[in-house]
């Protein structure tokens, strides 16, 4: 696989989590089928992804069971909004590096435990 390849995942409701893809730089991700998915790693502490845009990661409220979310250095220049609002059981948000998101909204009552954000953060929901 390499940069700007599509990937299919057939069968993606079954899987439980997706990881390893960050040094692949994705760029459009649609979850919708992720419905059981708990853990999704598509940052890179190493890797900064400048391609990727907030209209491009797609579907994240179809992940109603979501626990962990990376999406370390994603720092593409439209990337500014992250809407979790539907991933009330997220627990972990890993978006260091992720300098240009600019607005993060959470899930109302939502059970968050840890958040790291870049530098750019401007408007921040929490709700109980």
């Amino acid at each position: 696989m390499g940069f700007s390849d599509t990937v299919y995942i057939r069968g993606a409701s079954m899987l439980t989590g997706i990881t390893g893809i960050g040094g692949y730089m994705p760029y459009e991700i649609n979850l919708s089928g992720g419905r059981n998915l708990k853990q999704l790693i598509l940052g890179s502490p190493t890797i900064v992804n400048t391609q990727v845009s907030s209209s491009a990661l797609s579907g994240l409220d179809a992940c109603s069971i979501l626990e962990d979310l990376n999406i370390e250095n994603f720092n593409g220049s439209s990337f500014t909004t992250l809407n979790l609002a539907s991933n009330r059981l997220l627990k972990n948000l890993y978006a260091t590096g992720a300098n240009n998101l600019g607005t993060c909204s959470f899930a109302n009552g939502g059970i968050i435990e840890n958040i790291e954000l870049g530098t750019g953060l401007t408007n921040l929901t929490l709700q109980n």
